[in-house]
């Protein structure tokens, strides 16, 4: 809701007669509230492997979200912009992730020129070959990312970030991003351990668009850690990836390639293809999942597969029901899981295969 909307609502519950009447609204300046609550009722279970999961019911909670977005014309077309995006558990509250501005959140500057921002951002590389392709939108348990992406390596929402975005120059874009190094060491290096780590997140992507095609490129690459996580001197892993879409008539086809490499690690390749069908309210979506790859640092590495089925009601713009089944195949690692809300590395160990079925409502606004 624009800002005199808001703003006129909260004076009229919360002020004095008198700050209500002072209340003008700042030219150029407008401000937007929105949010999503999703939440799916799940089964879910994991046969085989060393510590098999029996079946279980649970209520997960899909990135529900609440978000406060502000934009200030300056001059000519430059802008300035602030986001600040919380994550919330709608289900309960454990966890710890109740947290203020744990998702997309930033400042920056936006014009003729594209757009430079710092902050939390999820970053080139999985906004054009995850977001940009799934047709789960990278939420529950049907999410590819759990087997291609490296499992989940490569999908990351980066803090301390720097990124700038171009303008679109006949439907083609780039995106540019690299953290900074807060976790630098100062201790003497020893390859293999943190000390003398420099760890470091860096990546672009290049976009174009025209009509009903989509086609990117994205890198990657982590300096001295694992999945941006643990700072490690000398051992860095890096993403090359490939993704398009393509909608005709009721019909939408996507896929996506990466290949990874990983210090001390055979190359891994995996990805997905994906086909989403739409008739008016209701919508049909199959996706099948691949990854197969050698050994990292001496433990098997993941070599797997899995699919997806799903059916959508589309009651409007805000509110659509969904119902899935999902099953994922470890033949090698027990490293590969659902994509979020996964059963575990103890149930996916020795070749655990993860199954599962969940239906759910998501109401955004």
């Amino acid at each position: 809701m624009k800002t005199t909307v808001l703003a006129a609502a909260m004076a009229a519950a919360f002020a004095s007669p008198a700050a209500l009447a002072q209340f003008k609204p700042v030219p150029g300046f407008e401000w937007n509230v929105y949010g999503r609550v999703y939440l799916t009722a799940e089964s879910v279970k994991s046969d085989g492997g060393t510590a098999p999961l029996s079946s279980r019911s649970r209520i997960s909670d899909n990135s529900s979200l609440l978000g406060v977005r502000a934009e200030k014309a300056l001059s000519g077309s430059l802008k300035g912009w602030a986001q600040l995006e919380t994550g919330f558990k709608a289900d309960d509250t454990t966890g710890g992730t109740n947290s203020f501005a744990t998702r997309n959140s930033g400042v920056g500057l936006m014009g003729d020129f594209g757009n430079v921002f710092l902050g939390r951002w999820d970053t080139p590389f999985k906004i054009s070959q995850l977001l940009s392709v799934d047709p789960f939108g990278d939420l529950t348990i049907a999410s590819p990312s759990g087997i291609a992406l490296r499992q989940l390596a490569f999908d990351n929402r980066a803090s301390n970030i720097v990124q700038y975005w171009s303008p679109s120059f006949s439907g083609l874009m780039a995106r540019l991003a690299v953290t900074s190094n807060e976790q630098k060491s100062d201790a003497a290096a020893a390859p293999g351990t943190a000390a003398g780590a420099n760890p470091r997140l860096y990546g672009g992507s290049l976009e174009w668009t025209s009509g009903p095609f989509y086609v990117s490129y994205g890198y990657e690459k982590h300096k001295d850690s694992i999945a941006n996580v643990t700072p490690t001197q000398g051992v860095d892993e890096t993403g090359n990836g490939i993704a398009a879409k393509y909608t005709m008539g009721w019909a939408q086809l996507s896929g996506q390639f990466g290949h990874y490499t990983r210090t001390g690690s055979e190359t891994q390749k995996s990805g997905m293809l994906n086909l989403v069908g739409t008739f008016g309210i209701h919508q049909g979506i199959a996706s099948y999942r691949r990854s197969s790859g050698g050994d990292v640092l001496g433990a098997d590495q993941a070599k797997c597969d899995g699919w997806a089925l799903a059916y959508k009601y589309l009651f409007d713009r805000n509110l659509d029901f969904i119902a899935e089944y999902v099953q994922v195949n470890n033949k090698t690692g027990g490293l590969c899981d659902f994509g979020q809300n996964g059963v575990g590395a103890t149930a996916t160990a020795g070749g655990g295969d993860p199954k599962g079925v969940a239906a759910g409502l998501r109401y955004t606004f």
